[in-house]
């Protein structure tokens, strides 16, 4: 999420300038941050095919970040779980170790 912040802290800038020394201003603030929370509505329109939901992130420096569905109902609670390496799907009646990891391998099917 911090890489995201700070890839748009850049978005805009002709080179130079007072727009420059301001982005460079915006993500310092951001480098040294110790962690966010924030929530979002985020909408998609694909094809045709709309599609809405509020996301709630929270971002941990050099451990587990989360963003996870709040709504539609549908799909509430449904939570990735990233660090630095790896990330895995999680949701409120399977958190922890657990939860499907994104790295493992699908389980086999009998037969």
């Amino acid at each position: 999420m911090i890489t995201l912040l700070l890839l748009l802290a850049a978005c805009g800038g002709r080179g130079g300038g007072e727009g420059e020394s301001r982005t460079a201003d915006l993500r310092d603030r951001y480098h040294d941050c110790a962690g966010c929370t924030m929530e979002a509505a985020v909408s998609c329109d694909q094809e045709g095919l709309a599609w809405e939901a509020e996301l709630r992130c929270e971002y941990v420096p050099g451990g587990e970040s989360t963003v996870e569905v709040l709504s539609p109902e549908t799909i509430a609670g449904v939570k990735a779980v990233l660090n630095d390496t790896d990330w895995r799907r999680a949701t409120a009646s399977t958190p922890g170790p657990s939860a499907t990891r994104r790295s493992a391998p699908p389980p086999a099917s009998p037969g």
